[in-house]
């Protein structure tokens, strides 16, 4: 399977599961403070479809902001772009506010696309993590980003 391919399933896998609004209106775009901007901008295309997959049931809980800030900044920290505990904090306060729609998903998977496989590889173990942190687990989520995972790790392995 290609990249594309992969990143394109993942895509569908969000957008059938996404209970977000198709188009971005005032309350769905969190302000971002500037010292906080870089990063967000950074990781903007991971962030997109995690927390449309954080608010499939509705609503974002903190476990779930908490697994999507660890994976942003940990993601940030592997490509050497400095995040201090405060920039943590302020991303954080951000993630929670943040009500990413349907329609940044396309542009944030064209992105995605030229992504590393192990950033790929490190989304998709977040995803599977975010979809099961608040305890209602769709089996069948699961195993197809449990899927989905694999193929980029072999992916990985075979570059």
């Amino acid at each position: 399977m290609s990249l594309g391919l992969l990143v394109g399933r993942f895509g569908t896998f969000v957008r059938g599961n996404c209970a977000a609004p198709v188009e971005a209106g005032p309350s769905t775009e969190a302000s971002c403070s500037d010292d906080i901007e870089h990063l967000r901008a950074f990781v903007a295309h991971h962030l997109i479809p995690l927390m449309l997959l954080s608010k499939v049931d509705g609503s974002s809980v903190p476990a779930e902001q908490k697994i999507i800030v660890d994976h942003c900044v940990a993601m940030a920290k592997r490509h050497e772009i400095a995040v201090s505990e405060s920039g943590r904090a302020a991303f954080a306060a951000y993630v929670a506010d943040y009500r990413p729609s349907l329609m940044q998903l396309d542009p944030a998977l064209r992105l995605l696309e030229r992504d590393s496989l192990e950033d790929l590889a490190e989304l998709f173990a977040t995803a599977s993590a975010v979809i099961s942190a608040d305890g209602q687990i769709a089996p069948a989520e699961l195993r197809l980003l449990e899927e989905i995972k694999q193929e980029a790790t072999r992916l990985a392995a075979a570059a």
